[in-house]
């Protein structure tokens, strides 16, 4: 994502990377150190696909963030497939948070 916002314009020094997450929700841990310490406006919005949208909302305001967010479109014949893995990492943040 870095790069395609570099080469869509973006200047490097106004992206922040976070490179050590290996899940969404240690993504947005690991963003909220950021924000904190680079002293950030801490309403953030969340970027992914339309079918991520719901739990990685869900899982920011469980965190505490103020978020909205907006999603990419995907290839419709990948959706049923997209869908069901979602709900299962759905169900899996409501049992295990």
């Amino acid at each position: 994502m870095y790069r395609i916002l570099v080469e869509e314009g973006i200047a490097p020094e106004r992206l922040i990377k976070e490179e050590k997450s290996t899940t969404t929700k240690e993504n947005l841990l690991f963003s909220k150190e950021i924000i904190k310490e680079q002293n950030l406006n801490p309403e953030i919005v969340i970027v992914t696909s339309e079918y991520h949208l719901y739990r990685a909302g869900w899982l920011a305001r469980k965190l505490g963030y103020t978020c909205s967010g907006t999603c990419s479109k995907s290839m419709p014949a990948a959706l049923p497939t997209f869908y069901v893995r979602e709900l299962y990492g759905i169900l899996y943040q409501w049992l295990t948070d």
